[in-house]
């Protein structure tokens, strides 16, 4: 997914194409034509390299001391600093996999698809473990979600069937049902 508009990056690409050699600037085309999950890496990267260069010079990957090749190479207008740097954008792909709340409306929905319950509105609400959780913590917000595998064991059981069965024998009226157990719900 796109972070700016395109054209906007293609004015970026027009202006970083002043110091990127037309082969990394292929490259870098290539790279945000095609749909990647590090997509948004490589547009973070054109973004800041074009910044940069507002404020001085810039080289993309320059060929220094030791094996590898930074993003990012500055030295400013007035020659009064520079510096190297590597351009990196956070990532919450680790989270998703501890805490696979995505999985869960993806399998809830089937569930309700398989019922064929197509009006009418679902909440679904996930609880979380109550810890500390700020800057340097080294904590993570942590749901009281079950793996994957354990999905159909833990929430889409009999008892949930049971539920859906409810909603569409009286879907006029208010049903609730709370996923409770060891790893699910309120309990701690």
């Amino acid at each position: 997914m796109a972070l700016f508009a395109r054209r906007h990056l293609q004015r970026i690409l027009n202006e970083n194409a002043a110091f990127l050699a037309p082969k990394q600037l292929a490259t870098v085309c290539k790279l945000l034509n095609s749909v990647r999950d590090e997509y948004l890496s490589t547009e973070w990267e054109q973004v800041i390299l074009n910044a940069a260069s507002k404020f001085g010079t810039v080289k993309h990957e320059p060929v220094l001391a030791g094996d590898r090749a930074p993003d990012l190479w500055f030295k400013a207008a007035d020659e009064s600093f520079e510096f190297v740097a590597d351009v990196t954008t956070a990532s919450d792909r680790g989270l998703h996999k501890l805490n696979p709340v995505d999985a869960l409306d993806e399998e809830f929905w089937r569930h309700q698809r398989k019922a064929k319950l197509f009006t009418g509105g679902f909440d679904c609400q996930v609880d979380a473990y109550p810890n500390s959780v700020y800057r340097g913590s080294g904590e993570r917000v942590r749901l009281k979600l079950p793996s994957r595998r354990d999905f159909e064991n833990k929430i889409f059981n009999a008892e949930f069937h049971g539920f859906l069965r409810q909603v569409k024998a009286q879907p006029e009226k208010i049903h609730r049902f709370d996923a409770v157990g060891p790893g699910v719900g309120k309990t701690r």
